[in-house]
């Protein structure tokens, strides 16, 4: 009975522990359009994680990420910014994955546009308005 109530215990701790997973974001053919690339990895619908990515003269065609989160199934929001605006994109991830997990941001016909303003780093970009 010891037994059995340990591994009951164990169990949920174990998903609790993070995990390191590397993800591969595909930017596809017009990848060197984009200039910026902010990630966020919700869980159960609060933010856990994010990272921001920077390329002045254009993103390479794939960019990879390692993140460290418990197990779960992730809501990923990428948003993107070129010269058109920023467009955002979501994804369902689930986490920790075995080898390389592979996530195409290129399907602008299902990315949302994002007014300017709901920019989340503050820093007024080329082409918006100043406050």
């Amino acid at each position: 009975m010891l037994v059995i109530g340990a591994a009951v215990v164990a169990v949920p701790l174990l998903r609790a522990v993070p995990t390191e997973s590397r993800i591969r974001y595909g930017l596809g053919p017009d990848h060197a359009d984009v200039h910026d690339v902010r990630l966020v990895y919700a869980l159960e619908g609060d933010d856990v994680q994010h990272a921001t990515f920077h390329w002045p003269e254009g993103a390479p065609k794939t960019f990879d990420h390692v993140v460290s989160l418990s197990r779960g199934r992730y809501t990923l929001r990428a948003e993107l910014r070129d010269a058109t605006g920023d467009h955002a994109i979501d994804r369902t991830l689930e986490l920790p994955a075995e080898g390389t997990v592979h996530v195409d941001l290129f399907d602008m016909a299902y990315a949302a546009v994002l007014p300017s303003q709901s920019r989340r780093d503050g820093v007024p970009h080329p082409g918006e308005a100043q406050p």
